[in-house]
């Protein structure tokens, strides 16, 4: 597929997009899986557990289908090169910052998550992987002081922002982002945060990220917010977009150099 030149805040941007896939058969996976009791599935290499006395219903029905965090996976396929080092904001249950590692190295990972709910179910996963990328239960945020925490049952919502969905308020420990690409200098940034992009990416990244994947949430913060954080990001010299649904691959060089 062939990229799309395009204007964007006066710079020629280079845009592709790409279909969401939609794996075969996902409705009799997710009902296939539950009706033999599987425990774990292997996707992209990595082995996820789904074991539902551990892991939300929702979430284990999404990874059986093998719908789960599906386009990040492609784009991550996509835009991650051998020994790159990784920065993942909102690592969730895991399964991007384990392909990461798989495509990358462990050593290479740096994964940050503000719900230490998640824990047990990292914990599992990582075990079934033999892998432990480098972990850390704090939000990121800019200026690294404690933030509040929504968090909702529903793992997938839980956010910074509060969408006034009857989340939990819990205050957090978090760190600051300036500081985390000084001291980590990430060649790649996968973000997945409900929202808090947009802050995140107020200010310019350093000349040596070379790739961000970040999912966006016009839903949550607006389209104007989403639209005018692209732009920002184009001006710092992000000129090729790979566009997957809500998902963005930022990169300031094109993949095939």
């Amino acid at each position: 597929m062939t990229r799309e030149p395009r204007e964007i805040a006066g710079h020629t941007v280079f845009i592709e997009n790409v279909p969401r896939p939609k794996p075969a058969l996902r409705s009799l996976r997710r009902v296939f899986g539950r009706l033999t009791g599987t425990k774990h599935v292997e996707r992209f290499g990595v082995r996820l557990c789904v074991d539902e006395t551990i892991v939300p219903r929702s979430v284990c029905g999404a990874i059986l289908a093998g719908t789960y965090e599906l386009a990040e996976a492609e784009l991550l396929q996509k835009g991650l090169k051998p020994g790159e080092k990784v920065l993942e904001i909102g690592t969730g249950v895991g399964f991007i910052s384990l392909l990461a590692a798989r495509l990358t190295g462990p050593q290479n990972v740096s994964s940050f998550e503000a719900n230490d709910t998640l824990k047990p179910i990292l914990d599992e996963n990582r075990r079934l992987n033999d892998m432990a990328p480098d972990l850390t239960f704090k939000a990121v945020t800019k200026d690294g002081q404690p933030v509040v925490f929504y968090r909702d049952t529903n793992l997938v919502s839980s956010s910074i922002i509060d969408r006034e969905a009857g989340a939990t308020r819990v205050e957090v420990p978090a760190v600051a982002f300036s500081g985390l690409l000084a001291s980590l200098e990430p060649d790649v940034i996968v973000m997945d945060v409900e929202g808090a992009e947009i802050d995140l990416l107020r200010d310019p990244l350093p000349a040596g990220v070379r790739a961000l994947l970040v999912e966006t949430h016009p839903h949550i913060v607006g389209t104007e917010a989403t639209d005018e954080m692209i732009e920002r990001l184009v001006r710092g010299g992000f000129v090729h977009h790979t566009v997957m649904h809500k998902n963005i691959l930022f990169e300031r060089e094109r993949a095939d150099g």
